[in-house]
Protein backbone atom coordinates (compact mmCIF):
# COMPACT_ATOMS: atom_id res chain seq x y z
CA UNK A 1 0.00 0.00 0.00
CA UNK A 2 1.73 3.30 -0.64
CA UNK A 3 1.81 6.10 1.29
CA UNK A 4 -0.89 7.94 -0.26
CA UNK A 5 -3.25 5.43 0.24
CA UNK A 6 -2.38 4.68 3.72
CA UNK A 7 -2.48 8.67 4.48
CA UNK A 8 -6.28 8.44 3.05
CA UNK A 9 -7.12 5.60 4.90
CA UNK A 10 -5.96 6.66 8.26
CA UNK A 11 -8.02 9.98 7.54
CA UNK A 12 -11.35 7.68 6.44
CA UNK A 13 -10.78 6.01 9.88
CA UNK A 14 -10.53 9.31 12.09
CA UNK A 15 -13.24 10.97 10.32
CA UNK A 16 -15.51 7.66 11.38
CA UNK A 17 -14.30 7.81 14.83
CA UNK A 18 -14.66 11.90 14.73
CA UNK A 19 -18.40 11.50 13.77
CA UNK A 20 -18.96 8.85 16.22
CA UNK A 21 -18.03 10.53 19.02
CA UNK A 22 -19.56 13.57 17.71
CA UNK A 23 -22.96 11.67 17.23
CA UNK A 24 -22.39 10.41 20.91
CA UNK A 25 -21.48 13.87 22.55
CA UNK A 26 -24.91 15.34 20.64
CA UNK A 27 -27.14 12.50 22.01
CA UNK A 28 -25.80 12.91 25.83
CA UNK A 29 -26.32 16.70 25.17
CA UNK A 30 -30.15 16.43 24.01
CA UNK A 31 -30.30 14.57 27.56
CA UNK A 32 -29.39 17.39 29.28
CA UNK A 33 -31.21 20.22 30.85
CA UNK A 34 -31.27 23.43 33.09
CA UNK A 35 -33.80 25.13 35.15
CA UNK A 36 -34.78 28.24 37.05
CA UNK A 37 -37.93 28.04 39.49
CA UNK A 38 -39.25 29.96 42.24
CA UNK A 39 -42.21 28.68 44.72
CA UNK A 40 -43.76 29.27 48.10
CA UNK A 41 -41.86 27.69 51.16
CA UNK A 42 -44.05 26.86 54.17
CA UNK A 43 -42.11 25.55 57.18
CA UNK A 44 -44.02 23.09 59.75
CA UNK A 45 -44.60 24.82 63.62
CA UNK A 46 -41.52 23.59 65.42
CA UNK A 47 -40.56 23.82 69.22
CA UNK A 48 -37.24 24.65 70.47
CA UNK A 49 -36.20 23.12 73.50
CA UNK A 50 -32.46 22.09 75.06
CA UNK A 51 -30.69 19.97 72.88
CA UNK A 52 -31.11 16.08 73.58
CA UNK A 53 -29.07 14.98 76.56
CA UNK A 54 -26.62 12.75 74.30
CA UNK A 55 -25.50 15.74 72.77
CA UNK A 56 -25.77 18.21 75.75
CA UNK A 57 -22.01 19.65 76.77
CA UNK A 58 -21.87 20.69 80.70
CA UNK A 59 -22.70 24.16 80.07
CA UNK A 60 -26.24 25.07 81.62
CA UNK A 61 -29.14 24.47 79.74
CA UNK A 62 -32.00 27.23 78.94
CA UNK A 63 -35.51 25.85 79.23
CA UNK A 64 -34.52 23.17 82.27
CA UNK A 65 -36.65 20.25 81.18
CA UNK A 66 -38.94 18.90 78.83
CA UNK A 67 -41.81 20.68 80.00
CA UNK A 68 -40.40 24.19 79.11
CA UNK A 69 -39.85 25.54 75.66
CA UNK A 70 -40.92 28.10 72.80
CA UNK A 71 -43.88 26.87 70.34
CA UNK A 72 -44.18 28.55 67.54
CA UNK A 73 -44.35 29.19 63.82
CA UNK A 74 -42.70 30.39 60.60
CA UNK A 75 -43.88 33.15 58.19
CA UNK A 76 -44.21 31.50 54.65
CA UNK A 77 -41.67 32.85 52.46
CA UNK A 78 -40.19 33.31 49.27
CA UNK A 79 -37.93 29.61 47.71
CA UNK A 80 -35.58 30.48 44.37
CA UNK A 81 -34.10 27.84 43.05
CA UNK A 82 -31.74 26.60 39.86
CA UNK A 83 -30.59 23.27 38.42
CA UNK A 84 -29.34 20.65 36.31
CA UNK A 85 -30.64 17.23 35.00
CA UNK A 86 -29.54 14.66 33.35
CA UNK A 87 -31.68 11.73 31.92
CA UNK A 88 -29.61 8.06 31.71
CA UNK A 89 -33.19 6.58 30.78
CA UNK A 90 -36.66 8.10 29.16
CA UNK A 91 -38.27 7.98 32.01
CA UNK A 92 -35.70 9.01 34.73
CA UNK A 93 -34.16 11.86 35.44
CA UNK A 94 -31.77 12.86 37.57
CA UNK A 95 -30.47 16.48 38.95
CA UNK A 96 -28.33 18.69 40.87
CA UNK A 97 -30.26 22.09 42.64
CA UNK A 98 -29.57 24.68 44.53
CA UNK A 99 -32.38 26.55 46.68
CA UNK A 100 -32.11 28.95 48.73
CA UNK A 101 -34.96 31.40 51.09
CA UNK A 102 -33.36 34.67 52.40
CA UNK A 103 -35.62 35.15 55.59
CA UNK A 104 -38.42 33.95 56.74
CA UNK A 105 -39.83 35.05 60.39
CA UNK A 106 -40.38 33.36 63.22
CA UNK A 107 -42.82 33.69 65.82
CA UNK A 108 -44.10 31.61 68.72
CA UNK A 109 -44.24 31.75 72.38
CA UNK A 110 -42.24 30.45 75.85
CA UNK A 111 -44.09 28.93 78.60
CA UNK A 112 -40.92 30.10 81.19
CA UNK A 113 -42.18 29.85 85.04
CA UNK A 114 -43.36 33.11 86.70
CA UNK A 115 -43.13 34.81 83.73
CA UNK A 116 -46.40 35.25 82.35
CA UNK A 117 -48.77 33.87 79.94
CA UNK A 118 -47.75 35.90 77.58
CA UNK A 119 -43.83 35.39 76.51
CA UNK A 120 -43.77 35.83 72.57
CA UNK A 121 -40.98 35.28 70.96
CA UNK A 122 -39.57 35.64 67.19
CA UNK A 123 -36.03 34.87 65.05
CA UNK A 124 -35.36 35.01 61.40
CA UNK A 125 -34.30 32.23 59.93
CA UNK A 126 -32.20 32.10 56.27
CA UNK A 127 -31.57 28.43 54.45
CA UNK A 128 -29.89 26.89 51.32
CA UNK A 129 -30.45 23.71 50.18
CA UNK A 130 -28.04 21.53 48.04
CA UNK A 131 -29.94 18.20 47.12
CA UNK A 132 -29.08 15.29 44.37
CA UNK A 133 -32.53 14.16 43.12
CA UNK A 134 -33.71 11.91 40.99
CA UNK A 135 -37.38 11.36 39.50
CA UNK A 136 -39.60 9.25 37.68
CA UNK A 137 -42.35 9.70 34.96
CA UNK A 138 -45.02 7.42 36.16
CA UNK A 139 -47.78 8.51 33.72
CA UNK A 140 -47.39 11.05 29.88
CA UNK A 141 -49.74 12.19 27.69
CA UNK A 142 -50.39 14.13 24.71
CA UNK A 143 -52.79 16.93 23.53
CA UNK A 144 -53.81 16.41 20.30
CA UNK A 145 -51.63 12.85 19.59
CA UNK A 146 -48.65 14.91 18.73
CA UNK A 147 -45.60 17.12 20.03
CA UNK A 148 -43.55 16.12 23.56
CA UNK A 149 -45.58 14.20 26.14
CA UNK A 150 -46.53 16.14 29.32
CA UNK A 151 -45.88 13.96 32.29
CA UNK A 152 -46.32 12.93 35.99
CA UNK A 153 -43.77 12.14 37.91
CA UNK A 154 -42.41 11.38 41.60
CA UNK A 155 -39.20 11.35 42.92
CA UNK A 156 -37.00 12.84 45.86
CA UNK A 157 -33.63 13.63 46.79
CA UNK A 158 -31.08 13.81 49.44
CA UNK A 159 -27.86 16.66 50.18
CA UNK A 160 -27.67 19.04 52.41
CA UNK A 161 -29.30 21.82 53.89
CA UNK A 162 -27.52 25.01 55.80
CA UNK A 163 -29.25 27.77 57.90
CA UNK A 164 -28.88 30.58 59.34
CA UNK A 165 -31.11 31.50 62.81
CA UNK A 166 -30.61 35.40 64.07
CA UNK A 167 -32.51 37.96 66.26
CA UNK A 168 -34.02 35.15 68.52
CA UNK A 169 -35.62 37.35 71.07
CA UNK A 170 -38.15 36.25 73.53
CA UNK A 171 -39.90 39.01 75.90
CA UNK A 172 -41.96 39.13 78.82
CA UNK A 173 -44.37 41.83 78.91
CA UNK A 174 -46.09 40.62 82.43
CA UNK A 175 -42.27 41.55 84.10
CA UNK A 176 -41.48 44.62 85.59
CA UNK A 177 -40.69 46.65 83.17
CA UNK A 178 -38.45 49.93 82.29
CA UNK A 179 -39.47 53.55 83.30
CA UNK A 180 -40.41 54.37 79.77
CA UNK A 181 -42.23 51.02 79.03
CA UNK A 182 -39.39 48.93 77.80
CA UNK A 183 -39.46 45.44 78.10
CA UNK A 184 -37.64 43.04 80.09
CA UNK A 185 -36.43 40.17 77.62
CA UNK A 186 -33.41 37.33 76.77
CA UNK A 187 -32.18 37.17 73.69
CA UNK A 188 -30.27 34.38 72.58
CA UNK A 189 -27.14 33.26 70.73
CA UNK A 190 -27.63 33.06 66.63
CA UNK A 191 -27.05 29.51 65.26
CA UNK A 192 -25.67 28.20 61.52
CA UNK A 193 -24.62 24.83 60.65
CA UNK A 194 -25.26 22.21 57.85
CA UNK A 195 -27.80 19.56 58.24
CA UNK A 196 -28.29 16.25 56.05
CA UNK A 197 -31.66 16.51 54.23
CA UNK A 198 -33.64 14.68 52.44
CA UNK A 199 -36.94 15.21 50.23
CA UNK A 200 -40.25 13.68 48.24
CA UNK A 201 -41.80 15.29 45.14
CA UNK A 202 -44.57 15.15 43.16
CA UNK A 203 -44.96 17.28 39.76
CA UNK A 204 -46.16 17.73 36.45
CA UNK A 205 -43.99 19.62 33.01
CA UNK A 206 -45.82 20.86 30.73
CA UNK A 207 -44.02 21.32 26.94
CA UNK A 208 -43.84 24.59 25.81
CA UNK A 209 -42.67 25.65 22.41
CA UNK A 210 -39.08 24.68 21.15
CA UNK A 211 -36.97 23.28 24.12
CA UNK A 212 -38.97 24.55 26.79
CA UNK A 213 -41.73 23.17 29.26
CA UNK A 214 -42.86 24.36 32.62
CA UNK A 215 -42.96 22.54 35.79
CA UNK A 216 -45.72 22.62 38.60
CA UNK A 217 -44.07 20.60 41.62
CA UNK A 218 -45.07 20.10 45.08
CA UNK A 219 -41.92 19.08 47.83
CA UNK A 220 -41.79 17.82 51.51
CA UNK A 221 -38.15 18.24 52.92
CA UNK A 222 -36.78 17.27 55.95
CA UNK A 223 -34.06 19.09 56.91
CA UNK A 224 -33.06 18.01 60.53
CA UNK A 225 -32.82 20.50 62.83
CA UNK A 226 -31.96 24.27 63.09
CA UNK A 227 -29.97 25.10 66.90
CA UNK A 228 -28.81 27.98 68.63
CA UNK A 229 -25.38 28.17 69.13
CA UNK A 230 -23.43 27.92 72.33
CA UNK A 231 -22.85 31.17 73.59
CA UNK A 232 -24.02 33.60 76.52
CA UNK A 233 -27.78 34.60 76.47
CA UNK A 234 -28.17 38.88 76.96
CA UNK A 235 -30.62 38.64 80.20
CA UNK A 236 -32.44 42.57 80.13
CA UNK A 237 -34.50 42.85 83.42
CA UNK A 238 -35.95 45.90 85.26
CA UNK A 239 -35.51 46.91 89.20
CA UNK A 240 -38.20 48.31 91.34
CA UNK A 241 -36.29 52.19 90.81
CA UNK A 242 -36.64 51.50 86.68
CA UNK A 243 -32.81 50.83 86.77
CA UNK A 244 -31.97 47.96 83.99
CA UNK A 245 -30.10 45.40 84.66
CA UNK A 246 -27.86 42.99 81.96
CA UNK A 247 -26.88 39.72 82.78
CA UNK A 248 -24.40 37.72 80.04
CA UNK A 249 -25.06 33.98 81.31
CA UNK A 250 -23.46 31.14 78.56
CA UNK A 251 -25.84 29.03 77.90
CA UNK A 252 -25.80 25.25 76.30
CA UNK A 253 -27.72 24.88 72.62
CA UNK A 254 -31.39 25.26 71.98
CA UNK A 255 -32.82 22.91 68.59
CA UNK A 256 -36.25 23.23 66.89
CA UNK A 257 -37.10 20.68 63.70
CA UNK A 258 -37.16 22.10 60.54
CA UNK A 259 -39.78 20.43 58.04
CA UNK A 260 -41.00 22.11 55.27
CA UNK A 261 -43.28 22.14 52.07
CA UNK A 262 -43.01 23.94 48.75
CA UNK A 263 -45.61 24.66 46.12
CA UNK A 264 -43.35 25.83 43.15
CA UNK A 265 -43.03 26.65 39.48
CA UNK A 266 -39.98 26.00 37.17
CA UNK A 267 -38.76 26.96 33.92
CA UNK A 268 -37.28 23.81 32.21
CA UNK A 269 -34.64 24.44 28.78
CA UNK A 270 -34.20 21.07 27.27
Amino acid sequence: MSVGAATARFGRGMARAAAVLLAGWASAVERVSFEVGAGVLSVESTRFQDVQAADATELPVLYGGPARFTDGRYDRGPELRLGVGYRPLPRLRAGLELAATPGVDFRGNANYLRSGDEQPSAAELSVRRLLLTATWDVFSWRFGGAGPASRLYVGGGYGATGYRLTDFVQRFPALRQGPNGEIALTALPSGSDREATFSLTTGVAIPLKGPWELDFAYRYTDGGNVETDLGDIDIVRYRADGTRRDLAIPIDRTAGEYRSHTLSATLRWR
